[in-house]
């Protein structure tokens, strides 16, 4: 056992009056301190034998076969399919959006999986078109759309040809046009951004 006596502090004690007081502590103030338990090792042990321990399913390629164009987390997490409804959703629907790699687009596609544009109970599948000299911003588009983890949000595709996007969809945002250069009308503007709303 450990003993251990307190002394009073005071500025200016003298040396007959210091005995007195440690005598005095010494009798009437006395702390007993007691060692402290032995810190015992946890062991965490497995009532699991390592012949019952399953071995992980491997993914089979037919999963990733039915959706070759999808994008990331989409590929892998939901497979509903157009046809399969919930209690509180519709079936969802298809929207191809042209020029997807833009600024409007990088607003508008926040604002569609958000469910601001076709109602909180609608789902929706993007398919995002844009061309092969900013395809790293689409890549990074759909990055930022399956980070945000939006629950209407089924599925995103992206893709390079337009006819590929367009196929099956049932809305068409057309995004993508030519910015108006030096020395160009309006109306040269709209000769051109028509045609290419009519190729798409």
């Amino acid at each position: 056992m450990a003993v251990a006596e307190l002394f009073p502090s005071h500025a200016k004690i003298h040396s007959p009056q210091l005995s007195y007081l440690s005598t005095r502590l010494s009798n009437h103030r006395r702390i007993s301190l007691r060692p402290l338990p032995r810190t015992r090792i946890s062991r965490v042990v497995c009532s699991v034998t390592s012949s019952q321990v399953q071995a992980p399913t491997p993914i089979q390629d037919e999963d990733f076969k039915k959706k070759p164009e999808c994008y990331g987390v989409f590929c892998l997490t939901y497979d509903l399919k157009a046809e399969d409804e919930t209690k509180s959703w519709k079936k969802f629907i298809n929207i191809a959006v042209s020029g997807a790699a833009g600024m409007i687009s990088n607003h508008l596609l926040f604002k569609l999986a958000s469910g601001e544009v076709f109602g909180p109970d609608q789902p929706i599948a993007l398919k995002l078109l844009g061309s092969e000299r900013p395809f790293q911003v689409l890549e990074g588009v759909a990055m930022e759309l399956e980070d945000a983890l939006y629950p209407l949000l089924r599925e995103v595709s992206i893709g390079i040809d337009p006819y590929d996007v367009f196929q099956d969809a049932e809305w068409a945002i057309l995004n993508g046009v030519k910015p108006r250069g030096p020395g160009m009308e309006r109306a040269d503007l709209l000769d051109i951004n028509g045609q290419i709303f009519s190729e798409t």
